[in-house]
Order: C-alpha cells, then sequence, then structure tokens
C-alpha cells in the first residue's frame, strides 16, 4: 500500500513538473540606468532562456513591475541553440512612483497549451521627482499608420460615389422645392402699366396740382390702421386728398416715403 502511494506521489509531481516553464538560472536583466527621474524614459534589457518552441511574452499587468510602466518594446530577438532558445528582449519604460523601487520583470513562457508567468531577477532603481531638461515624457508618439491588406471591400468606393451622388441629387430637388415655394408666396401685384392714364399736358396746362400721401405722422395717424404705403390705403388717401383740394383730378401723385412694412411694387401698383 505503501508502495502505491508513493508511485501516485511521484506520477503527480512529474505531471506537475511537465506542465511547469523551463526555469533557467542564465535569465538576465540589465536596465540602462539605475537613477532616473520621474516619468523620464529608459531601456531595459532582458534575456530569458526557455525550451525550444517557447513563446516568450512581456507580461506588463504582473505586479513585480512595482511602480515602472512599460513604454515600448524596443526589439525583440531570438536565438535556438541545443534545444534551447535565447530570447532577448529590449523594452522601453518609465518610472511614475519616486523612491527606491525594486523591479521584477515578468514575462509569460507559453509552450502549446500552457502559460506560465516567469518573475526575474530584480533590478534596484531610484526614482527622483524633478524631471531633467528637455528629457522625454513617458508619452512618445505613435508609430505611422500602416495599410491593411485585403480589409477593404471592392464595393465600398462605388458605394459611396453611389450615395453621394444620391445625396447631391435630393439635395438638389429640395432646393427647387424652396425656391419653388418661396416664389409662389412672393406677392406679385405690380399693376401691369399699359392702363395707366398718360401724362399731363405741361405745355397747355393753366395749372397742375400736385400732392402726395403716406405721411400718418403729419396727418395724426390712419384711424384704419393701415401702413402708409399699403395698397389698400392709398384709395383712401386719394379720396381725401380730391376732397380736400376740391377737385376731381390730381395731376401729380406722389409717395411721402417708401413704407417698409409694404414692397414698393404693391405701393406703386395700387397709385
Amino acid at each position: 500500500m505503501k508502495r502505491l502511494i508513493g508511485l501516485v506521489a511521484m506520477v503527480m509531481f512529474a505531471a506537475s513538473m511537465s506542465r511547469a516553464a523551463f526555469v533557467s538560472a542564465d535569465d538576465r536583466v540589465n536596465a540602462a540606468r539605475t537613477v532616473a527621474f520621474i516619468g523620464e524614459q529608459f531601456e531595459v534589457s532582458i534575456e530569458v532562456e526557455a525550451p525550444e518552441g517557447a513563446l516568450v511574452d512581456i507580461d506588463p499587468t504582473a505586479p513585480s513591475w512595482a511602480g515602472v510602466e512599460i513604454v515600448r518594446i524596443v526589439s525583440d530577438v531570438t536565438t535556438t541553440s541545443s534545444g534551447r532558445s535565447v530570447h532577448r528582449i529590449k523594452i522601453l519604460v518609465a518610472a511614475f512612483q519616486v523612491g527606491d523601487l525594486k523591479v521584477s520583470p515578468a514575462v509569460l513562457v507559453t509552450r502549446g497549451v500552457d502559460v506560465e508567468q516567469r518573475v526575474l531577477p530584480p533590478l534596484a532603481l531610484k526614482v527622483q521627482a524633478t524631471l531633467a531638461l528637455n528629457a522625454p515624457l513617458e508619452l512618445s508618439p505613435l508609430p505611422p499608420t500602416r495599410r491593411i491588406g485585403g480589409g477593404e471591400s471592392p464595393w465600398l468606393r462605388p458605394a459611396i460615389w453611389v450615395g453621394a451622388g444620391a445625396a447631391l441629387l435630393i439635395a438638389s430637388f429640395a432646393l427647387f422645392a424652396v425656391v419653388k415655394w418661396v416664389g409662389r408666396r412672393l406677392p406679385r401685384r405690380v399693376e401691369s402699366l399699359g392702363d395707366a392714364p398718360p401724362p399731363p399736358d405741361l405745355g397747355s396746362a393753366e395749372a397742375l396740382i400736385a400732392t402726395k400721401f403716406g405721411n400718418l405722422g403729419l396727418a395724426g395717424g390712419n384711424p384704419t390702421g393701415l401702413s402708409g404705403g399699403h395698397p389698400d390705403y392709398v384709395p383712401q388717401a386719394c379720396e381725401k386728398s380730391l376732397k380736400s383740394l376740391g377737385v376731381d383730378v390730381i395731376d401729380i401723385y406722389g409717395l411721402h416715403r417708401v413704407d417698409p412694412l409694404v414692397p414698393i411694387e404693391d405701393t406703386v401698383g395700387a397709385m
């Protein structure tokens, strides 16, 4: 019974070891500096040994980074020899916590479906509160955009052109309808000049009677409430002038001032 229990324990231990990531004492971490200002960028070199075919990725969410944020990966080179792969990764980091930090970079070693986290040897870093003059901040410009082939449908550009043409056509019809609607509602009451009486003969006339209308302020206002150039007020004013002058004809009849409330062609048409 004891032998059976020991055998099962050995099998379980071997299975757990087969799932574990390959750990090497040759893993190295080097920083370009041990003293940095807060927000200042500096380079960290990581060298990780892993089984051949394994993938090594930086784990930026690991708590072992302790006050240091990864800005970007500078380079990632892998060499293979004697069944082992050496991954040399250079990253750009920036510290955001002031003081003496102990930073342990973390990576993820992937073998097939197994993913194991590996915490590398620590770095001692002293972070000062003042940023050096003209030193780059943590935020760096984005890399230039790259065109991804095959992502655009061949029907996209024709659809854009068809949509733009349809929108232009709809806008043209809408503009035409607005112009037509406004044109129908504009006052068009200009009388024909063909029916106007002939002008008086100034050479043979003994006297000419001339007067004007529309000065409602001088006349004490209009009890009908019409403005001075309103077409309905023109005959009323003319009748009052004929009665006041005691004549049947007014030779020259004029408008005192243009009424801003009435189009001039409506006033002239009523005259």
